[in-house]
């Protein structure tokens, strides 16, 4: 469903570490994903691939069996319509309904009005929303939010969604509707890959884990769970990169010092 052979993105010819250093990796039909790693370490650079909203310097990229390196900016259109996408940020049309918001997704790839009446209520009602239909996105929680944007994502029934921190800006509980919904989805046969830091729920859910470290792979494990890490300047100058229980303990003690330092002040 998603393969990256030997793939590698440097954005700028004298960039000294690439955003992605020669992927191998494949994603198969129905499985669900989480791709985690500390900012900067290339998740948003390989989502972006798979959406060909860019193309690798190096390798090949295939979604669906297609080599995106190799398909015509006319035929990109096309191929997205079968690939949703969730944002962090939600990014609804506050002057629409829900309804409306989930039916934009449709309206933009020619879809008739009779097929919108028919699939937007069912796309409502997968993410527990179809009582919600009439109202605004300001009139909803964040949760709820996140959830039409679920919803607008899945209309057009695609194969593979991608999630980009969908619940970066959501509390526990609203996180965790949002994952049962992705759940759910996956569960209808939809490949899921989701970006994300939030390793209280990586480690619950025991999907498959992609990790990645200044562009490269460092762990791919089955039913994983979450590694916390953090990168150090030393004394000297160098950079140190602590997992684990270090990272951990090092964020906390960071943090005593940070609280510390606004009482000083």
């Amino acid at each position: 469903m998603i393969k990256f052979e030997n793939v590698s993105m440097v954005y700028e010819p004298r960039q000294q570490n690439a955003a992605l250093d020669d992927i191998n990796i494949e994603i198969s039909r129905g499985e669900f994903a989480f791709l985690v790693g500390e900012s900067g370490s290339g998740k948003s650079t390989f989502l972006s691939l798979v959406l060909r909203e860019k193309r690798s310097t190096d390798g090949a990229v295939y979604v669906a069996g297609q080599n995106l390196n190799r398909i015509p900016s006319r035929r990109v259109p096309k191929l997205r319509r079968d690939i949703g996408f969730v944002f962090q940020d939600f990014r609804l049309l506050r002057e629409r309904t829900v309804f409306d918001n989930v039916a934009f997704a449709m309206e933009v790839i020619g879809a008739s009005r009779a097929q919108i009446r028919e699939r937007v209520p069912d796309a409502l009602k997968l993410v527990g929303l179809e009582d919600k239909a009439r109202r605004k996105p300001t009139e909803l929680s964040g949760g709820e939010q996140q959830r039409v944007g679920i919803a607008r994502a899945i209309v057009n029934k695609p194969s593979i969604l991608l999630a980009d921190e969908p619940t970066g800006n959501l509390d526990r509980k609203n996180s965790i509707e949002v994952m049962n919904v992705l759940n759910r989805i996956n569960q209808n046969g939809t490949t899921v890959l989701m970006a994300t830091h939030a390793h209280e729920l990586v480690s619950e859910y025991r999907h498959r884990v992609i990790e990645l470290q200044r562009g490269q792979v460092i762990r791919d494990e089955v039913e994983g769970q979450y590694t916390p890490m953090t990168t150090v300047v030393n004394q000297d100058g160098s950079r140190e990169l602590l997992v684990g229980d270090s990272a951990v303990e090092h964020h906390e003690d960071s943090q005593v010092a940070e609280d510390q330092k606004d009482e000083d002040q």
